[in-house]
């Protein structure tokens, strides 16, 4: 490999952050959002009401603590925080266009694989959770936007495909992919919405990993939760009007059945086509907007990794400069380090039994 001169030791240079930085986000975020729970209920049990207002604003600390515990490990990592995220890359109208198709195809074409899930849980005696939001005003259309669009898209993009996706892009592709898109899932605990989350999780990852560049999929999250306020406010908006669009309650016949699951399989198998193909487009015009692909994917970068995880030795050249090489026997490329390891299995440990426990009771409800 080529020598590096000191100024590669400075990692405010450094686009990318390292796997136990990114295990450890999750971590932290795991203690913070217990520390303000802890003092909501503290609060409560004070006297304090606990309202719509009281939980929203519940709702909102909870997420802006996933940029908190991102921005803590971009300052102790001495990293720079746009940089590392993926927040300095710039859009065209063709991007945000690519955003929008997918964000569609992700809502409504890949909505069968859920519908499938969750029709085997309730089958299995599975009650499912009513949604505790109900958009049945224009106030209520522009709050909710704000609280459950706009702030959870920039919030959990800059920890889960900012942090977690970019920190462990190194130790390999689908690792660093389906890790993001299961503690992704896992962190929301909601057994209904599983698959949903997972498949949003990866079609989230593959765009990060090979842009870099997370407006894309904030913009996608962003449009992924506004469509279903939308959809809640014109259902609210008809219900009121008298117009009961509730779906038919009678069951197919096995004809019908066979039918329905050729047709949804059909969608589900298109959906999946054109989701690559957009993901392609993305990519490439990605490329050719911020003058190349994902920094931490290029080589420069993937050797300043290895110079970050001290493989490296110094050698001094004829002219007496002191510069460094890397060590092929100590390179750390495609490897996960212990402490990411440990950092990533007691977080989805955690988070996996909290789902566990929202299943459960779905079950004894």
């Amino acid at each position: 490999m080529e020598p590096f001169s000191k100024k590669a030791l400075d990692r405010k240079n450094f686009h990318y952050f390292t796997d136990a930085e990114s295990g450890f986000g999750v971590l932290l975020f795991i203690v913070l959002q217990f520390f303000v729970i802890y003092i909501a209920r503290f609060l409560i049990s004070s006297g304090v009401v606990y309202n719509k207002i009281f939980s929203e604003i519940l709702s909102l600390l909870i997420e802006l603590v996933f940029v908190v515990c991102v921005l803590i490990i971009s300052k102790t990592g001495k990293k720079n925080f746009f940089k590392a995220t993926g927040l300095n890359k710039k859009l065209s109208w063709k991007l945000v266009l690519s955003c929008f198709i997918i964000s569609l195809l992700c809502l409504f074409g890949l909505s069968q694989v859920s519908n499938i899930f969750l029709e085997v849980l309730e089958a299995l005696g599975y009650h499912s959770s009513p949604s505790s939001i109900s958009v049945e005003t224009v106030w209520d259309l522009l709050i909710y936007t704000l609280l459950v669009a706009v702030i959870p898209a920039v919030c959990e993009e800059i920890m889960f495909r900012g942090l977690v996706l970019n920190g462990l892009a190194r130790c390999g592709k689908f690792f660093a992919i389906i890790m993001s898109a299961v503690l992704f899932t896992l962190m929301h605990g909601s057994p209904d919405q599983t698959i949903h989350q997972f498949i949003l999780g990866v079609v989230l990852g593959f765009i990060v990993y090979y842009t870099g560049n997370l407006l894309l999929t904030i913009i996608i999250h962003f449009m992924n939760n506004f469509i279903v306020l939308v959809y809640n406010f014109i259902y609210n908006l008809a219900k009121s009007g008298g117009t009961d669009s509730a779906e038919a309650t009678s069951a197919l016949n096995p004809i019908g059945k066979v039918i329905s699951f050729i047709i949804s399989a059909a969608i589900i198998v298109l959906a999946v086509y054109l989701i690559i193909n957009e993901i392609r487009r993305i990519v490439k015009t990605n490329h050719k907007v911020n003058n190349g692909s994902a920094e931490y994917l290029s080589k420069d970068e993937l050797d300043k990794i290895d110079v970050e995880n001290q493989a490296f030795e110094q050698v001094e050249e004829d002219g007496g400069a002191v510069v460094y090489k890397v060590n092929p026997e100590k390179s750390q490329e495609n490897r996960t380090s212990r402490k990411a390891i440990i950092y990533l299995i007691i977080s989805a440990v955690f988070l996996g039994i909290e789902w566990v426990i929202a299943l459960v009771n779905g079950f004894v409800s």
